[in-house]
């Protein structure tokens, strides 16, 4: 893990890419910080991308798997 052990996450398709490698990266031991703001995705039969991306940030804020856990913060509150 060379001293990694938080991981901030943005990218693209939200209910695939940024979602499991979110969950991932928990169950590998990393704290994880998903930006809320800085992924997307697109329309699907029955969602729209706005509304998938709100679905995935409220589902995904609090994930953990023992000791870490995923924070959904938006891109103004992330801090290096």
């Amino acid at each position: 893990m060379r001293g990694i052990k938080h991981l901030i996450i943005t990218g693209c398709m939200t209910e695939y890419c940024v979602d499991t490698t979110s969950r991932r990266a928990v169950s590998l031991g990393y704290d994880v910080m998903l930006v809320s703001d800085a992924h997307t995705t697109v329309d699907n039969k029955l969602l729209t991308a706005a509304q998938v991306i709100a679905h995935h940030n409220a589902l995904l804020d609090g994930f953990d798997a023992g000791s870490h856990a995923i924070t959904v913060k938006t891109a103004d509150n992330v801090t290096f």
